[in-house]
């Protein structure tokens, strides 16, 4: 997995997410403000993973 992400933040534009943030309200809104990029969240307040 951290090769792959690697090779994504290599050859494209990735935006990476540290902060808390909803799956239903934020993490919506971060995906439809950039349509385009790569979006790795690290923490999503009602992930079980």
């Amino acid at each position: 997995m951290r090769r792959f992400l690697k090779t994504l933040e290599k050859d494209f534009n990735t935006i990476k997410i540290d902060e808390k943030v909803s799956v239903n309200l934020e993490a919506a809104e971060f995906l439809k403000k950039n349509p385009k990029d790569t979006i790795i969240m690290e923490n999503i307040r009602e992930s079980d993973m």
